[in-house]
């Protein structure tokens, strides 16, 4: 993939440095992809370098997650949020509500929330401008949120279609 950095090309003798002229081996010093994670337990306002993080929330009260103002440069922002309480998933073993906002002047979420359950969900309608992680959501419960410059689009799943659902106001 263009742009690159070429580290060591022997054939052609062209170094990442001019104080190397041979490579032998390299060795990684970690494999795999790691995501970026943050534990929070208290309101969240997001901003653009917040991009691509995934939240795991365990909120010690009612927790907003304010979403940053949409503007044609947030076009690919990205974040999960996934509700836990630090223990074994359990249908109703959240103790407190996760708000989830698009944010102040944002136009309404699109999307739709599926659960495990019985496949019923929740669909994002006009005036829907906060999701709502109930207290009785099971750990383990999350929303996938992209943006594509003029819309946060939202994606989720949980035990029962209650539990996580859009909404026009914060729950409390």
């Amino acid at each position: 993939k263009l742009p690159h950095v070429v580290v060591a090309d022997d054939v052609n003798g062209v170094y990442v440095d001019d104080n190397i002229t041979s490579i032998t081996s390299i060795t990684r010093s970690a494999t795999g992809t790691w995501k970026n994670v943050e534990a929070v337990t208290a309101n969240l306002t997001l901003t653009a370098a917040d991009s691509g993080k995934t939240f795991f929330c365990n909120p010690a009260a009612t927790t907003a997650f304010t979403l940053p103002a949409i503007t044609s440069a947030l076009k690919g922002w990205c974040c999960t949020v996934i509700a836990t309480e630090g223990i074994d998933a359990t249908a109703t073993g959240m103790d407190n509500i996760i708000n989830i906002h698009a944010g102040s002047g944002n136009d309404d979420f699109i999307g739709i929330i599926v659960d495990s359950n019985d496949g019923v969900g929740d669909y994002a309608v006009s005036g829907d401008d906060y999701i709502n992680i109930t207290d009785s959501a099971g750990p383990g419960s999350k929303v996938e949120i992209i943006c594509d410059g003029s819309r946060y689009y939202a994606y989720g799943v949980t035990n029962e279609a209650a539990q996580v659902l859009f909404n026009t106001a914060a729950a409390s």
